[in-house]
């Protein structure tokens, strides 16, 4: 199918910006969306297939438009989410931390990334360096990017030796007077231990559903959240629990199986779990989410690993736009601002030597995924603060909208 040609530029397309950044699926060189920025809109470029904002979507070749694209750039995506808002500071001074300490940032120099896809339409990308206080949201940056490393890592070893191609994504949560408890200071931990435990014990179960007497063994990585995402100050205990479409057989071979799980089989596993451990009472189930990832949209799955292990300062920067002290349960609050979502790993997922697959330990900062293409980056080295003075800083929203920012 030939491509057809974009819709006529106007006399000012240079001077609104960049307007030709566009959604690059699975690395494939192609990409099937192309997007002109609106008059009144010089910073924004809207590339999503299905935002009803979008004018023109025509389909082309990416050769065709290399040229306008800025060669090198700052992705500032956690820049421009994790500078403290108004409302955030005055929380983190009510809590009684020093501001200078806990929330400096001041950056240090940039990381310098290029992409290993040949088809993708990057050049080389910055990160930057930034050494900031244990309270600033980029600590929820530097943490979630780290696990994503890691866990990338592993899934990249696993799809090589057993050919697994879907991750499960399943979230399990309680009820509202068990998530409350959260609020009781010598409660707190006794019931993140006892909800550890039962998500364990919800794995057996699963197993049990799923392959009957056979044996398999499954495997995978979760995390534990106590916050809720639109409303950070309030407790919502729930986990985030990804699951491998393999399983381990008796014989210790890896055995794929359709990641299309039954939803009630999946409440009715967690139910059992939750009421062994005396979280649970009364009838009904509790809800679950269950999400499918391929594993070949490597942007997707990082997306969801990082989610997953998200600190709650990301949420409470977010959406927090005014809070009454009245309202806010002091002891709760000083536990959320400290608290980290750390990564659990559940059956064979814990040791892969043990399973004769060797994981090589990269550092975090020398794996990072392309944001065009999620295709690996190979690391070029370190770069000073003076010698990016002059390019532009973009960002992109989960709406696949790219948008320029000022340098701080």
């Amino acid at each position: 199918m030939t491509p057809t040609h974009p819709p006529p530029r106007s006399p000012d397309f240079r001077d609104r910006g960049y307007s030709q950044l566009f959604k690059f699926y699975g690395g494939a060189g192609v990409c099937p969306v192309y997007v002109q920025s609106f008059p009144n809109r010089s910073n924004s470029i809207v590339a999503n297939r299905n935002n009803p904002r979008v004018r023109h979507k025509v389909q082309f070749k990416l050769e065709d438009f290399i040229e306008e694209f800025p060669g090198r750039f700052v992705l500032a995506n956690w820049f421009s989410k994790s500078q403290p808002s108004p409302a955030y500071v005055g929380l983190i001074k009510f809590l009684g931390y020093d501001l200078d300490k806990d929330l400096r940032f001041e950056i240090k120099g940039f990381m310098n990334y290029r992409c290993g896809n040949q088809n993708c339409i990057f050049g080389d990308f910055y990160i930057p360096l930034a050494n900031v206080g244990r309270l600033h949201p980029w600590q929820s940056f530097k943490h979630s990017e780290r696990t994503v490393s890691q866990t990338m890592n592993k899934l990249e070893v696993l799809r090589k030796a057993t050919g697994f191609d879907y991750l499960i994504c399943i979230d399990l949560t309680v009820s509202k007077d068990v998530s409350e408890r959260l609020l009781s200071a010598g409660d707190r931990y006794e019931l993140l231990h006892a909800f550890s435990r039962a998500v364990a014990d919800f794995k057996r179960g699963l197993e049990t559903l799923l392959f009957y007497n056979r044996g398999s063994e499954l495997g995978g990585i979760f995390s534990i959240h106590v916050w809720k995402t639109s409303n950070p100050l309030y407790p919502h205990l729930h986990v985030h629990l990804n699951i491998p479409n393999v399983a381990l057989g008796k014989d210790r071979k890896f055995y794929r199986f359709s990641p299309h799980i039954s939803q009630l089989i999946v409440k009715h596993a967690w139910r059992d779990a939750l009421e062994k451990h005396g979280l649970w009472s009364g009838s009904g189930y509790p809800d679950v989410f269950i999400k499918f990832k391929k594993l070949r949209n490597r942007k997707s799955v990082a997306h969801r690993i990082r989610y997953c292990f998200r600190r709650p300062l990301v949420d409470l920067n977010e959406k927090l736009k005014e809070f009454n002290l009245i309202d806010i349960d002091y002891s709760f609050v000083k536990f959320l601002v400290c608290y980290v979502p750390r990564r659990h790993n559940l059956g064979w997922f814990a040791n892969f030597k043990r399973l004769k697959m060797i994981v090589i330990k990269r550092r975090a900062e020398r794996s990072v995924l392309c944001p065009a293409c999620g295709h690996p980056a190979d690391f070029i080295g370190f770069v000073k603060p003076e010698e990016c003075v002059t390019l532009p800083w973009l960002w992109f929203d989960r709406f696949g909208c790219w948008h320029e920012d000022r340098p701080p």
